[in-house]
């Protein structure tokens, strides 16, 4: 058995990783840091927890002609869409791959970045970091055999309905 974690990109661009959504473990890790922000407010008063936790895994996929080969995103072409926040080149951020983006549509409106570093062998998220938000701690680490992550990447478009 494989101690590399399970890649999977379904047709609508949804990523799975060891049969979990993207979107659904970032979002318990979130839901954390927006609680550990609230209990640091002094006037709580002023803000609803409730409605803070509404921004907790609030993405969505990237579009799927994006991601999928023969795009190579998600290996050696990765852009960031972090320019329209005039980022300065050495920020570390540049050096990493927007991963997933906001429900609004607009994906650099809120937006999930990490590092994929890849070798013969595999491939590696690390890194993770939500633009707007860098202070929230993620510590996710996937590492992926590249061959089975390459295959994850090849959808047919043909064959969705």
């Amino acid at each position: 058995m494989s101690n590399k974690d399970n890649f999977k990109l379904t047709k609508t661009g949804d990523i799975y990783i060891n049969n979990r959504s993207l979107i659904d473990i970032v979002k318990e890790i979130e839901l954390a840091g927006i609680r550990a922000d609230y209990e640091s407010y002094e006037n709580k008063e002023d803000e609803d927890l409730n409605e803070l936790l509404l921004v907790a895994g609030d993405y969505q996929p990237l579009p799927l002609w994006m991601i999928k080969f023969s795009s190579r995103y998600f290996l050696d072409e990765a852009k960031d869409f972090t320019g329209k926040f005039m980022a300065k080149p050495e920020n570390i951020i540049r050096n990493k791959t927007t991963l997933l983006g906001c429900t609004c549509g607009i994906i650099e409106c809120w937006f999930l970045l990490a590092k994929i570093t890849l070798t013969e062998n595999t491939v590696t998220w690390s890194d993770f970091q939500n633009f707007h938000r860098d202070w929230w701690q993620y510590n996710l680490s996937f590492t992926f055999d590249r061959q089975q992550y390459e295959a994850g990447l090849i959808i047919d478009l043909n064959t969705i309905k």
